[in-house]
């Protein structure tokens, strides 16, 4: 096993230099390469290079964001994936049962137990985890800039922790008024204009690592779960929606609809701003949303690679 560890730099603000220490001392005999991240979008070309090096897994020390950068590096090819969660939400190595613990995750890492996972790509770019259209955007904007600020800042959502998207739910929906996106969304040869108030496309149950949105989403099904919430025009109303979702029971409001889908096309008349992994991109006027099946190899504890996946052989003892 030849491993390239990517380092989210941001990540690290604040945390024990021990860990650059102690990944070398986990992967002790393997052949381990270490590279920090030094701006925005520096991972994708990281992890797109130690590809072209010979390296059969990349190692990400960071958040869904920076899944995010190296997913768009590698997904579809055969390198695995390893995740050594250091984010905020870490959405991703929640749902697929890696731990908090550095030197835990390293051991999982280590033993290179393989699953194979669907990602969506919307337009030119995937994601793993959720993804949305309208509020879903504001709050994440609300949220990295909490992130990324002042220390205070930093502090502050330390502090307040998952409740940091309810925050910025209130935040967000104070701000938006009566705003609400005007769209044509195509599925399944069917056409629908709607007044949205936010589009959710999900690959997993779970979002901000507590609330759970799309109860029946998984990752391995060959379908994602969509999630439309219609505007309410009433700032009250729609945070009550927007909490009804968030405790994981959508299907008892009127103003939601929830289905599956393989494929799905959304328009605007204006450009439309799309979540995907907790980070907001700008995507045009429109934007397609299909499921790639089997594109991401991810290392996981043994029990979750033998009950859903492949097992990629004997695992490296150290």
């Amino acid at each position: 096993m030849t491993i390239k560890v990517i380092i989210n730099g941001n990540a690290m603000r604040g945390r024990n230099g021990n860990l650059e220490r102690l990944i070398p001392e986990k992967f002790a005999g393997l052949q381990t390469d270490l590279e920090r991240t030094e701006y925005l979008g520096h991972a994708t070309g990281i992890a797109r290079a130690a590809i072209e090096e010979g390296f059969d897994t990349i190692v990400i020390v960071g958040g869904d964001g920076t899944i995010n950068e190296v997913l768009n590096g590698i997904a579809r090819s055969d390198v695995a994936l390893g995740i050594i969660p250091l984010g905020t939400a870490n959405d991703l190595a929640t749902c697929l049962g890696i731990p908090a613990s550095c030197k835990q995750a390293c051991d999982i890492v280590r033993d290179h137990f393989v699953r194979s996972i669907d990602v969506i790509r919307f337009n030119d770019r995937y994601f793993a985890t959720t993804g949305g259209i309208g509020l879903p955007c504001e709050i994440a904007r609300i949220v990295n800039s909490v992130r990324n600020g002042t220390s205070l800042g930093r502090l502050c959502g330390r502090m307040l922790s998952h409740n940091t998207y309810i925050a910025a739910a209130l935040l967000a929906i104070a701000r938006r008024r009566l705003h609400r996106d005007r769209l044509t969304i195509r599925n399944n040869g069917n056409s629908t204009v709607v007044d949205v108030q936010s589009l959710l496309i999900s690959n997993q149950p779970f979002l901000g690592r507590r609330f759970l949105i799309s109860p029946s989403a998984r990752n391995d099904d060959g379908l994602f779960d969509v999630t439309l919430i219609r505007s309410t025009n009433e700032q009250l109303r729609d945070l009550a929606v927007v909490l009804k979702v968030l405790s994981g029971s959508p299907e008892s409001i009127g103003s939601i609809e929830t289905w599956q889908a393989c494929e799905l096309t959304v328009e605007a008349d204006t450009p439309i701003a799309f979540l995907g992994d907790g980070e907001v991109f700008q995507v045009g006027s429109k934007v397609k949303i299909e499921i790639v099946p089997h594109a991401l190899n991810v290392i996981v504890p043994k029990s979750l690679s033998m009950c859903h996946s492949r097992e990629s052989g004997n695992p490296i003892k150290g």
